[in-house]
């Protein structure tokens, strides 16, 4: 694996480790409430596992060099960023939840990772990185 396969990798896990962090931090706040979201914690859990399994699946992707792992990077980089401008227009809304300094670092964070993820990764892809080793 050389160094930008390595980096992409290490910066997926990052992004995923931060977007766990924050589905902790929108249980704390009843984030199914603050949305007006149906169902409840369970429909909460449910969602939860519903994203977390492709992207630990992608994970194993881009460990094995595929080229499907590009793929996942740049859509796990593309649901964290989408998240993280959620909760911008609920915070410039006014809204009173995500407002302590451990809710708004980890946002903070997590665009920061999912960005760098998406330069690194498209760059990857265009630079026909992923190739598919063989006998897989």
């Amino acid at each position: 694996m050389g160094p930008s396969a390595r980096r992409v990798e290490v910066l997926y896990i990052w992004t995923f480790a931060l977007g766990t962090v924050h589905c902790v931090d929108s249980a704390y706040w009843h984030e199914w409430e603050v949305l007006r979201l149906p169902g409840g914690i369970d429909a909460f859990l449910i969602e939860s596992l519903a994203l977390a399994l492709p992207f630990l699946y992608g994970l194993s992707r881009l460990a094995k060099n595929a080229p499907s792992g590009l793929t996942y990077a740049v859509v796990l980089s593309m649901v964290s960023l989408a998240g993280v401008a959620l909760h911008a227009v609920l915070l410039l809304q006014g809204g009173t939840e995500f407002r302590t300094v451990a809710s708004i670092v980890t946002l903070v964070l997590m665009f920061a990772f999912a960005s760098w993820l998406l330069h690194e990764a498209v760059r990857s892809k265009k630079a026909g990185g992923g190739q598919e080793p063989r006998g897989l």
